[in-house]
């Protein structure tokens, strides 16, 4: 089966067993998967393109934000600003700084 360093303590090790004779359903062989579930099988993170600081993340965000509020308000500043629930000042400060 090879080597797993185990998280928890010596109950949970048990419960761990208890149920993974449970899922074999009468196998006489308990797999891996029976006994540490989803953990079996490292998880693949989906690809999702290249990294990125979390202030550029949060620039591009916001800047999505702001356009679409403009768009759901037909360019009418103030009720962008309420929609998105900061001043107009606030707003406007941003488009200046995002080029919008």
């Amino acid at each position: 089966m090879g080597r797993y360093s185990w998280p928890g303590n010596v109950r949970e090790l048990e419960h761990s067993i208890e149920r993974a004779i449970a899922l074999a359903g009468g196998s006489e062989v308990l797999q891996r998967v029976h006994i540490l579930g989803s953990k079996a099988v490292p998880a693949r993170r989906a690809a999702r393109g290249p990294v990125t600081t979390l202030r550029a993340a949060v620039e591009e965000s916001e800047k999505g934000a702001i356009r679409a509020a403009l768009d759901h308000t037909g360019g009418r500043k103030a009720e962008a600003a309420k929609v998105l629930g900061i001043s107009r000042k606030n707003l406007w400060e941003k488009m200046k700084l995002y080029e919008i």
